[in-house]
Parts: structure tokens; C-alpha cells; sequence
């Protein structure tokens, strides 16, 4: 894995924070919610204070608020005060600006962005602000915590949510105290937290439901273009079904290019296989979210007739592509992104971002993501080892993804590195990428022009001190699940003479930057497994021998393993090496012993070959 990035803004304040000692650039003073909720009708009110400490802290005052197209935002009011909280202005109408948020990828959306600034020179300042959302379909309430920012501490935060006393909620709570009320008729309640610490820091940690004070919220019963409930799985799942009855219909001229693409192939898998290459060469993935397109999916005819569409659209077009083909599937719900995040089954209620396709075959189900141009049959670290929520009527059901193996996650680097007296090596490196180092090349390879490719390559790929001359990328076939990365370069770092012996600077694994014990606040979560393998030979001066005191490694544990070999021959100085790091939940108990293991890794890693001479 590759680590050579920018510098980010959020590490950017967390030195600041570091330099200007314990108080932080900015602060959450108070944050309150106050939902109202019934039938047809959800109004929520946002209160946040804002105290600035320093100069560094004025981005928060930049206040950024992002809005849905099935809500709308009005009653944005806010001032700016004084050290003393004496009021220095209002904000004024003319000073809010709102814009859409088209994406790159996006045809077209609704989804809008509101800004406006509240800055001052004397410190420390408060920035206060309100505003309102309105909506009448929803299936969701809230997903609340008292993590605004991810750098700052929240001081206090509340969420209220104020119901009639015969309108039901599903409520999922972790880490945050709460009293339920009953008064004139109306359910009231109330959850209070804080949170102190600074999240963004640290390598690996789990999503924030799991570490911060949250809560989740859903109405029993709701209205989204159909009634629905949300009493168990199923029932939602007949409400996905209510709402999908009449989107799978194509048109007579894609029936009659499927016909064309299966006549005359036999099985199920091979018409499944080309088929999906048919969907990835024919339609493009964009962002719609127009009225209910968050949540309902646009009719098959229109991706026959337009060729794109979100990822409901593409799941839902493909369904019904396999439906005429013969071949069952499912339209599946799943929570995407690197992290993964935990379903609660217990908990009814909106937990998915993503829509995938599962395909039972005899041998086994075949998983399709309708929006990727990856192989066939591959999820990828974006949806892989979590739990689905497959869409079936009468049955709805949780099917679990499959997870990426220790092979499906390999990344194997061979290099030769050739002495000159001079001091200028030449190097030759092949790797071959799987996992998420493979997904990220892909997608340079396919959407960044090749004059960018180059600097791409150099910050991710190429190793610190070495200046590349050329490379090139090839992949065998398009559902291959790796690419092969091969450059030449030149470098004056990796031999070094001292006197009549030689000081060889071999090649590191790219290990994350683990904080030490003591600096580590936070739980460690490792999605998948890290795997690398190198085989490195260096050319060497006959007459060197190599450092006697220099042994092999080994080192074993519950969270990895790593091996290091060393031989000599004649001019040839091979080093093999191979680091697997297993998936991993674990508490701070557990991280320290799992830094103990990274500790011995890296001892390994940082140390070089000494050669001496003969003579």
C-alpha cells in the first residue's frame, strides 16, 4: 500500500492544535436538534454555537450547510459575537449565498449547498447560527451525533424529537443518555452527550457510530410515494417491491438485443458474463437524485432509452435485463465504503447508501456492482465482508458479501537494482496490484488523462528517492482482478560507499504510520487483509560480503506475520520478504499488542545491508 499523500487539511490542524497546546483552533460550544415528527409532516431545527480561538480556527466560521432535494432549508438566521458574547453583527440575507452541487459525475441534481461567513479579528469570537429543514415523504428521521467536525470537540450536544403519543419509533442508541417524556399528548425524547476528542488523526479506526455518542431514528410506519412499515425486514422489503412494481419494464429494442447477445450461448453463467460486459460497455453511471431519486429508482425503459443512471437505476435496468434473459436476481441494499459499517438487525430502519445485484447460480451467487467498470464478479474493497439486505418478496432477507482473501489482496513487487561506481543505480521494477491498490490504478487508468498518469504513478507507486524514467500498465483481460505496474528509473540513494565498504539502502514495505500506545485514543479497525511480498535483487561489487550479524526474520502473531530472507551470490544480493497483516477489530488492550507486532516489522524493515569488504 502506498502512502505518499499531501499533507491533509485535517493533519494540517491537528499540528496547529498541537503547536498552540491544549486548546483547540475552534470548539462546538453547543449543538442542539429538535425534531417534530408525525405522519406526513417532519420539521427539524438545527442550533450550533461556535467558538473560535485563534486565527487557525476562522475555516469554521465558514459555515457550509448541504440540503436534499427532498427537503428544503428557510429560517437561517445567525450572529457573531465578541470575546464577552456581547453581539457584533447579525448576519444579513444578502450574505447568503446558495449554489447546486452537481457533481463531476452528476447529470443532474437537486441537492443544493447554502453558505455564509461569520469571521472576526479579535479571539477568542462565538459564531452562532439556526435554520430549519422541512420534508413530507420520509422513511428516516435522524442520524444523529455530537460530532460535527471531526477535528473540534463538541462540547454539548442534544437531540430532541417531539411525537404524537400514537406515532411509534424505531430507536437505536450507543454511547448517550437519554430520558423519554410523555406530555399533552406528545411523546418527547431526549438524548444528551459531549464529545472531547479529535477522530481524524488516527490510522484505522472503526465508522463513527461505533466510537462516537449516536443515534439512530425511524417512524413504524411511513409514506414515500407508497405506505410502508418498518416492523421487520420484510415488511420493507414489500414496501421496495410496492414501489419497484411497474420499473422493470424494457423496451422492444433492448428485448431484441438480448436476444441477439444470448442466442447462442448455453449457460446461465456465460449469458450472465456477457450480458454484464453489455452493461458496462452501454450505459454510465451518474448521479440522479431528483425528487425521490435517493431512494427510488428510475424505470428500466428510461436507462434503455437514456444509457445512464444511479446505482438504483443501473441494479434495477440489470434486473430486469437478467429477468427476460432467464436468470434470477436480487436487488440488494448494502452500506458501501471502505469501513464497514455494522448493521443492526434489530434496529428497522434506513442503514444502506449502496444497491447491488445478487445472482444465485447453481455453483454459487455471482455479486455485480451495475455502477463499476471492474471485473466481473468482483466487489472490492467497497462492498466486501458486510452484511445485504436482499430484496425478495415475502422473504427479504440479510446475505452476507463475501470478504477479500489474502491472495485477492496481494501485491507482489520485483525489482532489480544494478551497482554502478558512480553512484547512480539503475532500477527495474514489475508489480503486479490486487485490492484496493488495483481499484485505484484502474480508475487513474480509465478516468485521469496519461500526461496526469505520470505524476500519479510517481506519488503512489515509485519509492521515495528514486526518479522515474518510464513505466507502463498492462492488464491481461478486462474481468482480471490486477494490474501489472513496470517502470525504469535511476536513483543516487540506495548504494552508499563507506571507505572501502559499501552501505546498501534496500526497499521498505509501505506500512501505515501506526501511532504509538500511548498516543492512541481510538479502537483499530482493518477491513481487509494487507499483503505485500517483495523479491528484491541488488547488484553488488564481487569482492563485498555480506554482514554477518545481519540474520533472517521471522515474526508471528495473532495480528500478522512477516518473514525476511537474505542470501548472497557472487555479485547478487537477493532480499525476499512478505508482510501479511490479518483483518482486525480490537480495543486499545488489543492495540497494543498489535503495535508490538508493527514495532518488530518496522525494526526489520529500517534496517539496511552493510557489506564489507574482503580485503
Amino acid at each position: 500500500m502506498r502512502y505518499k499523500t499531501s499533507i491533509l487539511f485535517s493533519l494540517l490542524l491537528f499540528l496547529l492544535n498541537i503547536c498552540v497546546g491544549q486548546t483547540p483552533v475552534a470548539e462546538v460550544v453547543r449543538y442542539d436538534e429538535v425534531i417534530e415528527a408525525e405522519e406526513g409532516k417532519l420539521i427539524k431545527k438545527y442550533y450550533i454555537e461556535l467558538k473560535i480561538n485563534n486565527r487557525f480556527g476562522d475555516t469554521y466560521a465558514e459555515v457550509q450547510i448541504p440540503n436534499s432535494g427532498t427537503s428544503n432549508i428557510s429560517k437561517i438566521e445567525g450572529e457573531l459575537l465578541d470575546s464577552n458574547r456581547q453581539r457584533v453583527r447579525k448576519l444579513r440575507n444578502k450574505e447568503i449565498e446558495t449554489s447546486s452541487l452537481i457533481q463531476g459525475f452528476s447529470l443532474y441534481e437537486d441537492n443544493t449547498l447554502t453558505e455564509f461567513e461569520l469571521k472576526y479579528n479579535h479571539y477568542p469570537y462565538y459564531v452562532r447560527y439556526s435554520y430549519q429543514q422541512k420534508a413530507r415523504e420520509f422513511l428516516h428521521i435522524t442520524s444523529w451525533t455530537s460530532v460535527i467536525f471531526y477535528e473540534i470537540p463538541t462540547r454539548k450536544a442534544t437531540l430532541k424529537i417531539i411525537t404524537p403519543s400514537d406515532y411509534p419509533l424505531n430507536v437505536f442508541e450507543n454511547m448517550v443518555q437519554h430520558q423519554y417524556i410523555t406530555d399533552d399528548g406528545k411523546q418527547h425524547y431526549i438524548w444528551e452527550a459531549s464529545y472531547e476528542k479529535q477522530i481524524y488523526q488516527e490510522k484505522y479506526i472503526p465508522p463513527l457510530d461505533e466510537i462516537a455518542p449516536y443515534v439512530k431514528v425511524s417512524p413504524q410506519k411511513f409514506e414515500f410515494e407508497e405506505y410502508g412499515y418498518f416492523e421487520s425486514w420484510v415488511a420493507f422489503g414489500e414496501w421496495q417491491l410496492k414501489v419497484m412494481n411497474d420499473l422493470g419494464k424494457l423496451t422492444m429494442k433492448e428485448r431484441a438485443k438480448i436476444d441477439q447477445l444470448t442466442q447462442n450461448i448455453e449457460t446461465k453463467e456465460e449469458k450472465l458474463r456477457v450480458l454484464y460486459h453489455y452493461l458496462q460497455d452501454n450505459t454510465r453511471y451518474i448521479n440522479v437524485s431528483v425528487e425521490t431519486g435517493g431512494l427510488v429508482p428510475y424505470p428500466a425503459s428510461y436507462v434503455c432509452e437514456n444509457r445512464y443512471g444511479d446505482c438504483k437505476a443501473l441494479t434495477n435496468y440489470f434486473k430486469a435485463v437478467l429477468n427476460y434473459a432467464g436468470i434470477d436476481s436480487y436487488y440488494t441494499k448494502v452500506y458501501a465504503g471502505e469501513k464497514i459499517n455494522k448493521i443492526e438487525k434489530t434496529f428497522f430502519g434506513s442503514q444502506f447508501n449502496h444497491i447491488i445485484l445478487a445472482v444465485p447460480l447453481s455453483s454459487d451467487t455471482v455479486w455485480l456492482d451495475c455502477t463499476s467498470s471492474g471485473p466481473y464478479n468482483y466487489l472490492g474493497t467497497f462492498t466486501q465482508n458486510r452484511q445485504a439486505l436482499a430484496i425478495q418478496p415475502g422473504e427479504s432477507h440479510f446475505i452476507k458479501t463475501p470478504a477479500l482473501s489474502i491472495s485477492e489482496v496481494l501485491e507482489e513487487r520485483f525489482a532489480r537494482i544494478d551497482y554502478s561506481p558512480t553512484g547512480i543505480a539503475k532500477v527495474e521494477v514489475n508489480e503486479r496490484l490486487r485490492g484496493k491498490e488495483f481499484e485505484m490504478l484502474q480508475g487513474v487508468v480509465k478516468q485521469i488523462q496519461k500526461r496526469k498518469q505520470r505524476d500519479f504513478i510517481i506519488n503512489y507507486f515509485v519509492e521515495s528517492g528514486i526518479e522515474l524514467e518510464d513505466y507502463s500498465i498492462h492488464r491481461p483481460h478486462r474481468d482480471s482482478a490486477f494490474l501489472d505496474l513496470s517502470y525504469k528509473a535511476y536513483s543516487s540513494q540506495v548504494y552508499e560507499q563507506v571507505g572501502a565498504d559499501l552501505l546498501v539502502k534496500t526497499f521498505s514495505f509501505d506500512i501505515p504510520s501506526f501511532e504509538s500506545v500511548s498516543e492512541r485514543s481510538l479502537p483499530l479497525h482493518i477491513p481487509y487483509p494487507i499483503h505485500q511480498q517483495d523479491s528484491l535483487i541488488y547488484q553488488i561489487p564481487t569482492e563485498l560480503q555480506r554482514q554477518r550479524e545481519l540474520l533472517n526474520v521471522d515474526i508471528k502473531s495473532q495480528f500478522g506475520k512477516y518473514k525476511k530472507r537474505v542470501y548472497q551470490d557472487g555479485s547478487r544480493l537477493t532480499i525476499v520478504k512478505s508482510l501479511l497483516i490479518n483483518p482486525v477489530r480490537t480495543g486499545l488492550k488489543g492495540y497494543e499488542q498489535f503495535y508490538g507486532f508493527i514495532e518488530q516489522v518496522q525494526k526489520s524493515e529500517n534496517k539496511n545491508t552493510f557489506l564489507i569488504n574482503k580485503n
